[in-house]
């Protein structure tokens, strides 16, 4: 392996070994009828089963939800501290909690995401960046596929409690590299927020396989769309996470 590739890598998995991944789940899932949008099925596997499995190289997961007595993902939970602020309020939640200086953030809706695109986002991470986003090729930022310092937590406080609630608002003045993801990564930030979005997923099961196994969901769906060792969950399983 060439050495520069190597140590690439190396840095990418130290990296991650400083995080804590976090699937976003607090929605209201409005859109899809408000049916929990984490125990849809993809490949005969809840959307959260799978995003889990790509987020194994991590430390620990957590799951943010909004209110914890109406899940149970059998996964240590944070609550929003801001019900009803969005995800804005989400991430400020889990900065705020996380022992790690990296927080990953990806959304329950998104099974289509591997370890590749992880890998990707964090290969563009530099010291001094406040967060790194994905960007698709048609300019589209996806703030709830990224990485954020938990260094953020003070200031999304201030605007939480100035009220603002929108993502994008928050990061504009914020050192955020747009991480332009491959062209053949794009579909898996396909947001199943639909059920019209979750058939046309369900569809991709009849594509072929590529020669990893996976399928290949880029060709059908839009274009919008040395490891670290695994440590225990700070909590146990299906607990709330509060700091005292």
């Amino acid at each position: 392996m060439d050495t520069a590739l190597q140590r690439e890598q190396e840095r990418v998995f130290a990296l991650i070994g400083r995080s804590t991944a976090v699937i976003l789940a607090g929605g209201k899932a409005t859109r899809m009828g408000c049916r929990m949008k984490s125990g849809l099925l993809w490949q005969g596997r809840p959307f959260l089963t799978v995003i889990c499995a790509e987020l194994a190289e991590f430390p620990q997961c957590w799951v943010s939800v909004d209110r914890s007595e109406r899940f149970d993902p059998g996964l240590p939970m944070v609550e929003d501290r801001y019900p009803g602020s969005g995800p804005l309020g989400a991430v400020y939640s889990c900065l705020s909690q996380a022992a790690t200086p990296l927080v990953f953030f990806t959304a329950c809706d998104t099974p289509l995401l591997t370890k590749g695109l992880i890998h990707f986002l964090y290969s563009q991470w530099q010291d001094g960046d406040d967060a790194c986003i994905a960007q698709t090729g048609d300019g589209r930022l996806h703030p709830l596929c990224g990485i954020y310092s938990r260094e953020l937590a003070p200031a999304l406080k201030e605007s939480l409690d100035g009220g603002e609630r929108r993502m994008m608002a928050f990061l504009a003045d914020k050192t955020v590299r747009k991480a332009r993801v491959p062209a053949q990564m794009e579909g898996q930030l396909f947001n199943v927020n639909t059920p019209q979005a979750y058939q046309q997923l369900c569809e991709t099961a009849r594509a072929p396989l590529n020669g990893s196994g996976r399928y290949t969901p880029e060709e059908r769906l839009p274009e919008t769309a040395g490891r670290p060792k695994k440590s225990r969950a700070p909590h146990t399983a299906g607990q709330e996470l509060r700091r005292r």
